[in-house]
């Protein structure tokens, strides 16, 4: 399951969006992103993301003026470094953009795909009712009941 951020227009009203403000949505991955691991320039222009842009080439420039001062196991560690951990926020840099173009912080979304984590928003926002995943059992089987050992302790214990 991935994690979904869903932002929309700040525009959009809280009670029911109007259709073009629901276009307008993004949802935003949060976890790793491999583009933005191995095409990390090109990722950012893609999204639109100037002054991270701009904040990556400084970042990278200062990178580059450390190099003579460190060893080659030192600098290509460091870039390395700073390639993970760039891809492993850039989730959280994209919804910091769209914050500031205007966007909102709707929901927060657990979904196996895209298509999942806006039909869920989506059916949330409505009011509907929400499916029931295809292919789960309709008759599930009843919890057992809780069995009390007497400690207080939740969970296992010694005791029979």
């Amino acid at each position: 399951m991935t994690t979904y951020l869903a932002l929309m227009p700040k525009s959009a009203s809280n009670a029911q969006p109007s259709v073009l403000d629901m276009e307008r949505a993004h949802f935003v991955k949060d976890r790793f992103t491999w583009l933005a691991f191995f095409f990390p320039i090109i990722w950012l222009l893609f999204h639109r993301m100037w002054l991270v842009f701009l904040g990556y080439i400084a970042a990278i420039a200062v990178l580059i003026l450390l190099t003579p001062y460190t060893s080659e196991y030192t600098s290509g560690a460091l870039s390395f470094v700073f390639s993970l951990v760039f891809a492993f926020e850039a989730g959280a840099l994209r919804n910091w953009t769209l914050q500031r173009k205007g966007f909102v912080l709707r929901d927060v979304i657990n979904a196996s795909s895209r298509a999942e984590a806006e039909q869920r928003f989506f059916d949330k926002l409505s009011g509907a009712a929400p499916e029931e995943p295809t292919g789960a059992p309709q008759d599930r089987p009843a919890m057992p009941p809780l069995q009390s050992g007497g400690s207080g302790v939740v969970g296992y214990s010694l005791s029979n």
